[in-house]
C-alpha cells in the first residue's frame, strides 16, 4: 500500500548521513553569514580588492540544496570577483549584475538586509532545503493521498480481464513509497500476488543489467565503449559480418548494429538444454542486413553479445558478474540472472508467479518457464521491491547513494543520449530507451513467454516506477497505467499542420525482421501504414489490428494523440522523408523501412501458389491415370508435381506451428528441415531425369512436359524468394 515513510530498510536515508543530508542548507547558509561578518571590516574606509572564492566549494555545496542552483549562485559570487578595484575611500558593494562601489560605509543594517536576500534566495531556489523533500505527486501530477486509491481503481478494472496478476513498486528520491501486489499469482487464485515475495519473469528489463556491467568496465577502463568488437572477441567467436565498418559495444547498446532476428531455438525447453552463451552465439548467429549505425533493429542477439563481451574483460560468467557487481551490493536477494542455474531457481520457485497467454480477454492459458541461453537478453527473475532497489540505484545523486558505479559522473553518462533520431523524439541513453512524459524517463519495458512488465526511472523528478504482470503482451497495465503516472493528460500541447507537399500514405515492415530465414513472409502480413488525415491534420498509422492518431510537433516528428495502449511504446516518431514522401520510420526498439512488396501483392502471389497447388494435385491425378496408356513419361511428371505439394504441405504445416510459437527448438523443426531440403533435392533430380526422357521420347515439346516444368518452376520460385528452404 501507499506510504510516505520508507516500507524498506533498504530504500531509507537513515541514521546520521540522513540527518547530514536534511541539515546540510541550514548550515551552508550559516557558514555564508559566518564568512560574510569576517570578511567584511565594517570599519574599514580603505576599499580593497575583494577576495577570491573558491567557486568550486560552492559549486559542490551548492548542489546538496537542490539540482540546478549552484549555477546562479556561482555566477553570483563570480560577481564579486569581477571587482577588481574600487575607488579610494569606497567600498564594494554586490549587485546582481557585477560590483559596482558605493561612498557609504556599510553599516549593520546593510549587512543584515544582504543576509535576508540571501536567506530568502535559498528559499526560493532551493525549496528542498526548507520544505518537505518529496515532491506534492507523481510526474504526471497525481497527489501522493490520492495515489493508492488511483492505482488500485486503475488495475483492479483489469484484473482477471488482461492478466490474473500485477505486482507494482515505486520510488520517490530513495524511498520505496509504494508496493502492492493484485490479483493471483496463478489464475487458480490460490497465491495472492505480493510485491515483496512473488517473482515474475522481468524479460528484456534484464537487458539493462548488461548495459550498467558495461558502464562499470568502461569506468574501470577496460572497455572501450567505441572500440570495434573484434578488439574483445576472439576470431573464432566474431559473428560474420557483412559490412566493412566495424562494429561497437555503442551500436549494440543502441541495438543498431544490423543484425537481423533469428527465433529458432530462442528458449530452451529445459535447463538441460540451455547451451553456453559462447557456444549459442557461435551456433545460432543472425544475418547482419544493415550497416552499422544506420538502422535501428531491436536485438536479442547484439545484447547477449554485449554479455559475452562482458565475460571476456571481467574474466567471469555473466552470471557471476551481474550477482557480486549489482544484486550483491544492492540487496537484490530476490532476484535470480537465470533459472537454468539450479540452485538458484530452487531460492525461488515456490514463489514464482505463473505465466500465462492470454486469447481472448478473461481467458489465461497457461505457459511454461523461460530457459534461454541467450539469458542475458531476458531471463531474469525476481520481485517487483527487488527490481525498485536497481532503480533505486540509477537515481543516486551523492556519492553515498551511488552504489553502481564510482562516480557520479558515469551515472550521468549513462543518462548521456547515444542515438537521437529528432530534438522532440526520444532516442536511446545507453541502451536504455528514452520515453516523454512530463519529465524524461529512462526505460525498458519486456515480453516472455507468459509475462509483461515495465520499468521507468525518471531522474529530473527523482521518480521510478516497476510493473510486473503475468500475462504475455499484457499492455493496458503496464503501459496504460505507466504513462498514467508519468504524463499529465492536461500538459500543454503544440502541433504543427502537415506539410501537403509530401506523400504521407505508405507501408513500411518493421527492421526487426528474418528476412533471409523461412520466417520472412511472416512481416509482409504485419505492416505498419500511414494515412494523412488533412482535415485533422492528423496522421492515422494501423498496424497488428490497432490504430493511433500521431500529431506533427516538430518537423517530421510526432506525438501519440489518440490509441489504444498497444502504442504507447511508439508515444513519439519521427518521419524520414526526401521531401515528397516517407522513406522511413524512426520509433521506439525498430526502425521502419518502405515495404519493397505491398501486402495485397504478397497475399494475391500466395492465393495464386494455391491455385497453382490445386491445378498440380489435378495434374498428378491426370498423370497417373493415363500413364499406362501414354509414351510419354507422365511417371515421371507426376513425381515432380508430387514433390512440389509435399512442399507446400510441409511449409503450410511449419507455419502454423510458427504462429503459434515462434521460439522452438531447433530439434522440433529437424523433420521440417529434412522434408523440405529433401523435397528440394528431390526436385533437381526428377527435373533432370523428366528432361532426359522428354528429349529422349521427343515429347519435351508437348503439353504434359511444358505445363509439368512451368509449374515446378513458378513454386519453387516461390518457395526460393520467401527462403523456405533457409532455416
Amino acid at each position: 500500500m501507499f506510504n510516505r515513510t520508507p516500507v524498506d530498510p533498504g530504500f531509507a536515508d537513515a541514521g546520521f548521513p540522513g540527518l547530514v543530508k536534511r541539515i546540510s542548507p541550514a548550515v551552508l547558509c550559516l557558514i555564508f553569514l559566518v564568512a560574510s561578518s569576517t570578511s567584511l571590516d565594517f570599519r574599514s574606509e580603505l576599499c580593497k580588492k575583494p577576495p577570491k572564492i573558491d567557486t568550486a566549494f560552492f559549486q559542490n555545496a551548492t548542489a546538496l540544496a537542490g539540482r540546478g542552483r549552484a549555477a546562479s549562485f556561482v555566477g553570483h559570487m563570480r560577481g564579486i570577483q569581477s571587482a577588481d578595484r574600487c575607488q579610494p575611500n569606497r567600498f564594494c558593494d554586490i549587485g546582481n549584475s557585477g560590483a559596482f562601489c558605493r561612498k557609504d560605509v556599510y553599516g549593520l543594517k546593510t549587512f543584515c538586509t544582504i543576509a535576508l536576500a540571501f536567506l530568502m534566495l535559498c528559499a526560493l531556489f532551493a525549496p528542498q532545503a526548507f520544505a518537505s523533500e518529496t515532491p506534492p505527486g507523481t510526474p504526471s501530477g497525481i497527489p501522493w493521498s490520492d495515489l493508492d486509491g488511483f492505482i488500485r481503481d486503475y488495475v483492479e478494472s483489469y484484473i482477471g480481464i488482461t492478466t490474473p496478476g500485477a505486482s507494482i513498486a515505486i520510488v520517490q528520491d530513495g524511498e520505496l513509497v509504494y508496493a502492492e501486489g493484485f490479483g493471483f499469482a496463478s489464475a487458480a487464485g490460490d497465491m495472492p500476488v505480493d510485491a515483496r515475495s512473488t517473482v515474475f519473469e522481468w524479460g528484456s528489463i534484464s537487458k539493462l543489467f548488461v548495459w550498467v556491467s558495461a558502464l562499470q568496465l568502461a569506468e574501470q577502463g577496460k572497455l572501450d565503449l567505441e572500440a570495434p568488437i573484434s578488439d574483445y572477441l576472439p576470431d573464432s567467436e566474431m559473428p560474420k559480418l557483412q559490412y566493412d565498418e566495424p562494429v561497437t559495444m555503442l551500436h549494440l547498446m543502441n541495438h543498431s548494429a544490423g543484425f537481423e532476428e533469428y527465433v529458432v531455438h530462442f528458449f530452451a525447453e529445459s535447463g538441460e538444454d540451455v547451451l553456453p552463451l559462447s557456444e549459442f552465439l557461435v551456433k545460432f548467429q543472425p544475418r547482419q542486413a544493415y550497416p552499422p549505425g544506420r538502422v535501428v533493429a531491436y536485438s536479442n542477439f547484439g545484447t547477449a553479445l554485449a554479455a559475452r563481451i562482458v565475460e571476456i574483460v571481467s574474466g567471469q560468467s555473466y552470471d557471476t558478474y551481474v550477482k557480486e557487481h549489482i544484486l550483491g551490493p544492492l540487496g537484490m536477494n530476490d532476484t535470480v540472472v537465470t533459472i537454468a542455474n539450479d540452485a538458484d531457481w530452487a531460492k525461488i520457485r515456490d514463489r514464482q508467479a505463473v505465466g500465462y497467454v492470454s486469447p481472448e480477454e478473461g481467458t489465461f492459458i497457461e505457459t511454461g518457464y523461460v530457459f534461454m541461453s541467450l539469458y542475458p537478453s531476458g531471463a531474469m527473475n525476481g520481485t517487483a521491491v527487488d527490481l525498485a532497489k536497481f532503480a533505486k540505484a540509477l537515481l543516486a545523486r551523492t556519492e553515498e547513494d551511488n552504489v553502481l558505479f564510482n562516480h557520479l559522473e558515469t551515472l550521468a553518462l549513462l543518462y548521456t543520449a547515444t542515438h537521437s533520431p529528432g530534438p522532440l523524439t526520444p532516442g536511446i541513453a545507453h541502451g536504455f530507451w528514452e520515453y516523454q512524459g512530463t519529465y524524461r524517463s529512462y526505460s525498458h519495458s519486456g515480453n516472455t513467454k507468459g509475462f509483461a512488465s515495465n520499468f521507468h526511472v525518471v531522474p529530473d523528478a527523482g521518480f521510478a516506477a516497476v510493473i510486473l504482470t503475468n500475462q504475455v503482451g499484457e499492455t493496458a497495465i503496464s503501459h496504460g497505467l505507466m504513462d498514467a503516472l508519468l504524463t499529465d493528460p492536461a500538459e500543454n500541447r503544440h502541433s504543427l499542420p502537415l506539410d501537403p507537399q509530401i506523400e504521407y500514405n505508405g507501408t513500411f515492415l518493421i527492421a526487426r525482421n528474418t528476412n533471409h530465414t523461412f520466417t520472412k513472409m511472416y512481416y509482409h502480413f504485419l505492416p505498419l501504414s500511414v494515412e494523412p488525415d488533412f482535415e485533422r491534420q492528423q496522421l492515422t498509422i494501423r498496424f497488428a489490428g490497432n490504430s493511433a492518431r500521431y500529431e506533427q510537433i516538430g518537423e517530421g516528428e510526432f506525438r501519440l494523440v489518440g490509441a489504444a495502449p498497444e502504442f504507447l511504446h511508439m508515444k513519439n516518431i519521427r518521419l524520414v522523408t526526401d521531401g515528397s514522401r516517407i522513406t522511413g520510420i524512426q520509433a521506439p526498439f525498430s526502425d521502419y523501412v518502405p515495404a519493397n512488396i505491398p501486402t495485397f501483392l504478397v497475399a494475391t502471389w500466395t492465393a495464386a501458389v494455391l491455385v497453382l497447388v490445386v491445378c498440380m494435385a489435378v495434374m498428378v491425378v491426370v498423370y497417373l491415370a493415363k500413364r499406362k496408356r501414354s509414351d510419354q513419361p507422365l511417371g515421371s511428371y507426376a513425381a515432380i508435381l508430387l514433390l512440389q505439394i509435399v512442399l507446400f504441405a510441409n511449409t503450410a504445416w511449419l507455419a502454423v506451428k510458427m504462429l503459434g510459437n515462434p521460439y522452438r527448438p531447433m530439434d522440433e523443426l529437424l523433420v521440417h528441415i529434412i522434408l523440405a531440403v529433401g523435397s528440394g533435392i528431390l526436385t533437381i533430380v526428377a527435373m533432370l531425369w523428366a528432361v532426359i526422357r522428354a528429349v529422349r521420347t521427343r515429347s519435351w515439346r508437348k503439353v504434359p512436359f511444358v505445363s509439368t516444368v512451368i509449374a515446378a518452376v513458378l513454386f519453387q520460385a516461390y518457395v526460393v524468394y520467401w527462403r523456405f528452404y533457409w532455416f
